[in-house]
């Protein structure tokens, strides 16, 4: 199949039943790169690495079901953020609120999709985005929001594809909900848009198509240390104050 992802088409192939429908529109376009996607192991047991030149050959584990194919979702957009003229591949959940577009960024475990869930009902994607300096996008016509308690993760449809950009919110879960401190977004430190479930095999491949240097925005460290909801109150109130 052929997918878009951003604005770039890929095709795919992969054994067994493919429901990368559910979040990509189907193109018949000539596609700019190739994704082979099986299942397996090595001798040791490992996951094996993988490759990419002009295409990417891809083997994961996984029974078929979500956990698998969300792997192979994080890797088309990291193909797409490596092919576009436009967009680059970014680990961040991107949401309206009060009409404007918000970025929140920071390492795994800092509280991205826990925020994204109480602030919004205008997401994105909790978790994969495409960006350019000043625009955030889904990588296809569904987002995802993670239920990590629930052990799924919802599709979202209907919802803003795409948006300007006009906070960026850097999560710091060692410092309290008080904690907010104006940073420039030219330099927020690429490291924090890094995806840290790509392999680490195609990390200086990500790295050279990095960073999105951000601009036309304002941008924050905030603290999540203790409840959600007191780190929420203190972005909704910047955000509904402009």
């Amino acid at each position: 199949m052929k997918l878009l992802v951003g604005d770039v088409v890929i095709e795919v192939f992969a054994r067994g039943d493919c429901p990368l429908g559910q979040y990509f529109l189907e193109m018949n376009k000539e596609p700019q790169v190739q994704v082979f996607v099986s299942e397996g192991f090595i001798m040791d047991g490992s996951q094996p690495e993988p490759t990419y030149d002009d295409y990417m050959d891809l083997t994961i584990f996984g029974d078929g079901h979500s956990p698998a194919w969300y792997v192979i979702n994080r890797h088309l957009g990291f193909i797409a953020g490596d092919v576009s003229d436009t967009y680059r591949f970014i680990h961040g959940a991107g949401f309206r609120l009060n009409n404007k577009g918000v970025l929140l960024v920071g390492n795994s475990g800092t509280g991205k999709t826990t925020l994204t869930s109480l602030l919004s009902d205008e997401i994105l994607d909790d978790d994969l985005l495409l960006a350019t300096p000043t625009e955030i996008r889904r990588l296809g016509y569904a987002g995802v929001i993670n239920r990590p308690e629930q052990g799924y993760f919802d599709i979202l449809e209907g919802q803003p594809e795409s948006t300007g950009l006009d906070y960026i919110f850097v999560l710091n879960n060692a410092k309290p909900p008080t904690h907010l401190r104006p940073l420039d977004p030219a330099n927020i430190s690429p490291e924090l848009t890094f995806d840290d479930r790509i392999h680490p095999a195609l990390f200086d491949r990500y790295r050279e198509r990095m960073p999105v240097t951000f601009k036309g925005c304002e941008a924050y460290e905030v603290g999540t240390a203790q409840n959600p909801e007191m780190t929420c109150n203190v972005i909704r109130a910047l955000v509904f104050s402009r």
